[in-house]
C-alpha cells in the first residue's frame, strides 16, 4: 500500500468505480499569472510548423516500425502507423440546410483564438507541404528529365529527381506566405541557403538529419533508410519542441483569453476590427469568421479572437 505524505493510505485507482472531481474551488487561471513577451514566438513556431509539414509529407506511408505490407495491412483494420484508429467518416445528412431545418442538425458558437504577426494572420494561412510544392516548384526525374506531375514528397524517396523553380502565370498573386515557406523549401530542396532549417533543426538537436541534407545539397548519395530514420526523429524532434513553446508561452494566454474574455493588463492592447487592423497591416487575409472577430497588436504579435459555428448532430 502506498501512503500520502502525512501518512494516510492512498486510494487506489478502481476502473469500474465512478469518481467525482471537485474543481468548484479552483480557479481556470491563477490570479497572479503573468504572461511574456509574445515577439516572434509566430515566427519561430511557423518555421517549425512548416519544416515539419514537409518531413511529414515525405513520411507519409513511412514506418520504422512496419513494412508496407504490415502498414497496408493495418489500414484494412482502419489503424494509421501510429496505431490510430482512423474509421471512415461520414454524415447522417446529405444537406446541411435541410438538416438545420428539420432539427436533426443544430450549432453553438465556439470561440477562435489565434496568434499571427503583422504579415500573416495565423497558422491555418499555411499550405501544406505537398500544396506548396506543386504550388511553386517543377521537380524533374534525375536520370530521364521527364517532370513528374503533381509530385509529392513521398514519392521523391524512391525516385532520384532535380526541383526548380515553377514559371508562374501573371495570375498566380504571391504572398507574405509564400515568401516565408519559400526561404525554408528553397533551402531544404538545396535550391538556396537561407539558414533557417539548418538553424532550426541544429535548435532541436537534430543532427543527423542536418548532416544528411548537407550531403544531398553537395550532391552525394544518401541512403534511403537512414534518411526515412532522420527525418523521423527530427520530426519528433519538432514537435516537442513546438510543443514546449504552446505549453509555455502560447496555451497559457490562449486559456486567459477564453477564460476571462480579457487580455491580460500588461499587454495594454486596444481592441481593432479586421477592417481597422488591415488597414495598417495589409498582408493579411481574413477568411469569412475572421473578418467580424477582434484583433489586439501585442508588440510585433496579432492576437485574434472570433466567432465561429459548429455543426452537430441531434440525437434522437
Amino acid at each position: 500500500m502506498s501512503l500520502e505524505k502525512d501518512g494516510s493510505p492512498v486510494q487506489e485507482f478502481d476502473f469500474r468505480s465512478e469518481y467525482d472531481i471537485k474543481l468548484e474551488t479552483l480557479p481556470l487561471v491563477p490570479f497572479d499569472g503573468r504572461y511574456g513577451s509574445l515577439d516572434g514566438v509566430f515566427e519561430e513556431l511557423a518555421e517549425i510548423k512548416i519544416l515539419s509539414s514537409i518531413l511529414s509529407a515525405h513520411l507519409k506511408e513511412e514506418s520504422e516500425a512496419y513494412t508496407a505490407e504490415q502498414l497496408e495491412e493495418l489500414k484494412q483494420h482502419y489503424l494509421s502507423k501510429s496505431l490510430y484508429i482512423n474509421f471512415p467518416t461520414t454524415t447522417e445528412y446529405t444537406d446541411l440546410k435541410s438538416a438545420i431545418a428539420n432539427g436533426s442538425v443544430d450549432s453553438r458558437v465556439s470561440y477562435k483564438i489565434d496568434i499571427g504577426s503583422k504579415n500573416i494572420l495565423n497558422f491555418g494561412k499555411l499550405h501544406s507541404a505537398n500544396k506548396f510544392l506543386d504550388r511553386l516548384y517543377e521537380v524533374y526525374h534525375k536520370k530521364t528529365g521527364e517532370k513528374l506531375a503533381k509530385p509529392t514528397f513521398d514519392i521523391t524517396l524512391d525516385e532520384p529527381v532535380v526541383f526548380a523553380h515553377k514559371t508562374l502565370s501573371s495570375r498566380t498573386k504571391i504572398t507574405k506566405v509564400d515568401d516565408l515557406m519559400k526561404l525554408i523549401f528553397d533551402e531544404f530542396l538545396g535550391l538556396e541557403d537561407n539558414g533557417i532549417v539548418s538553424a532550426t533543426l541544429a535548435k532541436v538537436g537534430a543532427d543527423s538529419l542536418l548532416r544528411l541534407l548537407q550531403a544531398k545539397w553537395q550532391g552525394e548519395d544518401v541512403k534511403r533508410e537512414e534518411f526515412v530514420a532522420a527525418l523521423a526523429n527530427a520530426n519528433e524532434r519538432l514537435e516537442a519542441y513546438a510543443e514546449k513553446v504552446y505549453r509555455e508561452k502560447v496555451s497559457p494566454l490562449v486559456f486567459y483569453i477564453g477564460s476571462t474574455g480579457l487580455i491580460p493588463d500588461e499587454m495594454e492592447a486596444k481592441a481593432a476590427t479586421a477592417e481597422e487592423i488591415n488597414s495598417k497591416y495589409g498582408n493579411l487575409q481574413f477568411s469569412k469568421d475572421e473578418q467580424e472577430g477582434m484583433f489586439f497588436e501585442v508588440g510585433d504579435c496579432i492576437i485574434s479572437v472570433y466567432a465561429k459555428n459548429e455543426y452537430f448532430t441531434v440525437g434522437k
